[in-house]
């Protein structure tokens, strides 16, 4: 509400105590300046009213029915929660057991592929061993050098341990 239209009607004579100047009539403007246009108007307000705020007094059996109510509520939110967890504990070791054996078979895949390398190295060193026991070592000089070379190098078995982790 605008200042200039609202004059308080207990002190019209007073405009200095609402920040007014001169004449109240003055800051209304070209309104005319009868009492009711220097009223506020009133808001249309809906009132709620408190419907019986006196009641009778409740008994024994229903003060027991409400907690009973109560209780079995929060009975069945406790339950329900303990269904949704276990669901949720059971979907999460499924995937659990999806992932060991992703885990296991990729292992065994590296394993086995290991065992063949190392069965060739066997072979080469025992090549090795057989080129150095002969004669003269310099006739067969590039195969004991190749030998040499690729039957000591070792290859480490890393495991898949992604769901440990």
């Amino acid at each position: 509400m605008d200042e200039k239209n609202y004059i308080d009607k207990s002190s019209p004579k007073s405009p200095k105590k609402h920040g007014m100047k001169g004449n109240p009539t003055e800051n209304i403007g070209s309104e005319t300046t009868s009492p009711e246009t220097l009223q506020a108007p009133t808001p249309n307000i809906e009132v709620h009213h408190h419907h019986h705020t006196h009641h009778k007094r409740k008994s024994f059996v229903e003060y027991f029915f409400e907690f009973l109510m109560v209780f079995l509520a929060v009975t069945a939110g406790f339950i329900a929660e303990n269904i949704r967890e276990h669901y949720v504990e059971n979907q999460r070791e499924k995937e659990y057991i999806h992932s060991v054996s992703e885990d296991l078979t990729q292992d065994i895949f590296t394993l086995d592929s290991i065992i063949k390398v190392r069965k060739n190295k066997d072979i080469m060193l025992d090549s090795l061993l057989y080129l150095l026991n002969t004669g003269d070592p310099n006739q067969h000089g590039n195969d004991i050098y190749y030998y040499a070379r690729w039957a000591p190098r070792t290859y480490r078995f890393y495991s898949h341990d992604r769901t440990i982790l």
